[in-house]
């Protein structure tokens, strides 16, 4: 005879001393084994009444999570890199979360000034909420602080769906009209529209970045734009919904508000699957749409796989060269998954060696503007799972006076930083962590520098940026890495050789 004692609604302030002791020994022997995390690629129905119904792909219902709220809409949704589930409940005016495997967690974030429908993350594991008023506020990974407001220029009605752009900055949304709004979060200024001309359709709801920088959107037709903002393709649904990719890279998912749901082809606009979510326990109006899966809400990092880093290409150049290389690993391909303002691009070949890539070149739109771009290197051999470790890389001024590196996925263990500034070195370097300032620092040539930047990171992956100032071909040498400053005369070249990370070294050049 099995018998399961079952505590999962005990709330987290419930006094157990009471309980007999066997109880509470029985609770552990006894107790049921734990659930299955959501699997990769199971589609999330914001179904309403404090709802969200997991479907397969196909479209067999799994299971329902329920929030416990009085929402008579759930909203927007989204997974974090650690598996957690997230869910705006509009009218209960809250945000609630799920453990990966669907347990409740509790609420989230708050207090919400209108009533959240909309929400995303960065790369820091920051959560960002927007209200159907048109304001988004920005939460620390575990809800507790609130780090930054937005209010956002809305075109017609409510602010409806938000994601950001691989920069980091330009925060892309929906609000009920023919355009595809921007916000930059950085600067705290409105931008104009993303696309040049409005929206064959109306009433945009549902919007996702695509890698190469163009953008789906859902406006009672689901329309495809390209980097530059023009639309390029139009798919044969005219409905007005939610919209999400899926983690193979290559299809969307929208809905109607009438709950059916399609999977697409992003290129060829092949109708892959297609049912409702209308016979779901509870249903009302399905206003949240998203799918598990690594590549889906946060840069597809997997086994054998590392983002290298995300560059900034700053304003008064047209062209970039650079190269790839690794020291302890075998390079297998190289490609963008991330850019903006970029006209062409060639992207380094691969050595003899399987440990290096020159030859890349990237040529800018707009030469006195910005660009960024995002490479994902793969590499043979065991995984490591994004733990770059240790990243090292030369900041050197090659036209302009600044040059700026970032690099995503680094551990919390890997909080110290290393700075050899250069015979000519970089007369000044400020350290962003996870987008807030850490540090601002003059140097001096030839001037070595420890950080422990342990106090603002957190207990996951952190996203470091690195901004240089100085002469033209200044520079300065940077390691991040779990261990402290080197002893006087320890040769580097070993360390590097033992690494189990990656090493890129970036140049501006005229």
């Amino acid at each position: 005879m099995k018998f399961w004692i079952l505590s999962r609604k005990i709330s987290a302030g419930f006094d157990r001393h009471w309980l007999p002791e066997i109880l509470l020994a029985l609770a552990s022997v006894f107790a049921p084994p734990a659930a299955a995390q959501i699997a990769t690629g199971t589609v999330m129905v914001s179904t309403g009444g404090g709802f969200v119904t997991e479907f397969t792909q196909n479209g067999t219902l799994l299971t329902q999570l329920n929030t416990e709220t009085v929402a008579f809409v759930t909203g927007g949704s989204i997974f974090d890199a650690a598996g957690n589930f997230y869910v705006t409940d509009y009218n209960a005016n809250q945000v609630t979360k799920f453990s990966p495997n669907g347990s409740l967690l509790g609420p989230f974030g708050g207090p919400y000034g209108g009533y959240p429908k909309s929400i995303t993350l960065d790369k820091g594991g920051n959560v960002y909420v927007g209200d159907d008023e048109g304001t988004v506020r920005k939460f620390s990974p575990d809800g507790t602080k609130q780090l930054a407001f937005y209010s956002l220029a809305l075109d017609v009605g409510d602010l409806l769906s938000i994601t950001l752009g691989s920069d980091q900055c330009t925060l892309y949304y929906t609000s009920n009209g023919r355009n595809v709004n921007r916000f930059n979060i950085c600067t705290y200024k409105q931008l104009t529209n993303f696309n040049g001309t409005a929206l064959p359709g109306y009433s945009a709801f549902g919007l996702a970045v695509l890698p190469d920088g163009g953008i789906l959107v859902n406006a009672a037709g689901v329309f495809r734009l390209d980097a530059s903002g023009k639309l390029v393709q139009t798919y044969p649904l005219q409905i007005v919904g939610p919209l999400a990719l899926d983690p193979d890279g290559t299809s969307f998912w929208t809905a109607d508000l009438g709950g059916d749901v399609w999977k697409v082809n992003i290129a060829s606009g092949a109708l892959l699957q297609a049912w409702s979510a209308g016979g779901a326990p509870y249903f009302n109006l399905p206003y949240g749409l998203s799918v598990k899966g690594p590549g889906t809400n946060v840069p597809a990092c997997g086994p054998n796989d590392a983002i290298l880093v995300d560059e900034t290409f700053p304003s008064g150049t047209g062209t970039l060269d650079y190269g790839v290389s690794s020291p302890t690993k075998v390079l297998q391909s190289i490609s963008l998954i991330g850019s903006t303002n970029l006209s062409t691009y060639t992207l380094p070949t691969i050595g003899g060696n399987g440990h290096s890539a020159t030859g890349g070149v990237f040529v800018k739109v707009n030469p006195s503007e910005r660009a960024t771009f995002e490479l994902q290197a793969t590499f043979a051999g065991p995984s490591f799972v994004c733990n770059i470790d240790p990243v090292t890389t030369t900041l050197q001024i090659k036209q302009g006076h600044q040059t700026v590196q970032s690099f995503h996925y680094i551990p919390y263990a890997e909080h110290f930083i290393e700075i050899d500034n250069g015979s000519l070195g970089l007369r000044q370097i400020r350290i962003a962590v996870n987008g807030k300032p850490f540090i601002d620092w003059n140097l001096k040539p030839g001037q070595t520098s420890h950080i422990d930047a342990a106090s603002f990171m957190i207990k996951g992956n952190n996203t470091l940026t690195f901004t240089g100032e100085g002469r033209m071909n200044s520079f300065a040498n940077i390691s991040v890495s779990n261990s402290g400053p080197s002893a006087p005369g320890k040769d580097k070249s070993a360390l590097t050789a033992q690494a189990t990370g990656i090493w890129g070294r970036l140049e501006y050049e005229q």
